[in-house]
């Protein structure tokens, strides 16, 4: 009888260890779905913020490169429209002096003529001298003889006046000539458009 009061005992024993360990499994359960839930939740929320950084970061560095971009673009238009207004002015400025020269010229050609120009006032001065030039400017139209310096320029800007109208011209005759290609495309032959009716009938 004793004998099966411990055996009874022992099993009894069994099924309480078995019961702790099946509580403190249960336990150990809950607890390791609850860390895998947060641990799922810091993860995704990790995730997220690094995108977005990420995503920020390289907001920031497209629109950093796209000002130096546009800034180096501003410089380089900036440092052509410099260069443009320069060489425009060297041009007048070459220009006004070539004219200056030509005028200088025409002056002391006009003053070979006049003789005793201590004895003469200001005023007679000038007139003998614009006299002189108007003989000389007459002279050379009638002999054909003109002023090699400023018929050359007149020259030079006669011929890129022309160039630029005859490329005008082209560019006008070649837009017209493709506008009308373009439409010749598209109407229909007449042997198809009667291959057309008839293959209908």
């Amino acid at each position: 009888m004793i004998f099966y009061l411990r055996i009874h005992a022992c099993f009894e024993r069994i099924e309480q260890t078995q019961s702790m360990f099946e509580q403190e499994l249960q336990e150990t359960t809950q607890m390791m779905d609850k860390l895998h839930t947060e641990h799922q939740w810091l993860a995704t929320t990790y995730y997220n913020y690094f995108n977005f950084s990420a995503m920020q970061i390289q907001r920031l560095y497209r629109g950093y490169l796209g000002r130096r971009i546009r800034y180096q673009s501003m410089a380089v238009k900036a440092a052509l429209r410099i260069q443009r207004s320069y060489r425009a002015m060297r041009k007048r400025r070459l220009d006004r002096l070539r004219r200056f020269r030509l005028l200088c010229c025409k002056i002391l050609r006009g003053m070979r003529g006049v003789r005793a120009k201590e004895e003469l006032s200001h005023k007679e001065l000038l007139n003998r001298v614009n006299h002189n030039m108007m003989i000389e400017t007459q002279w050379r139209k009638a002999m054909g003889v003109g002023d090699t310096e400023s018929t050359l320029i007149h020259a030079l800007y006669r011929k890129k006046f022309m160039r630029k109208r005859i490329g005008t011209c082209f560019r006008q005759l070649y837009w017209i000539n493709s506008i009308v290609r373009y439409w010749v495309t598209l109407v229909p032959e007449k042997e198809t458009a009667a291959a057309t009716e008839s293959a209908s009938i």
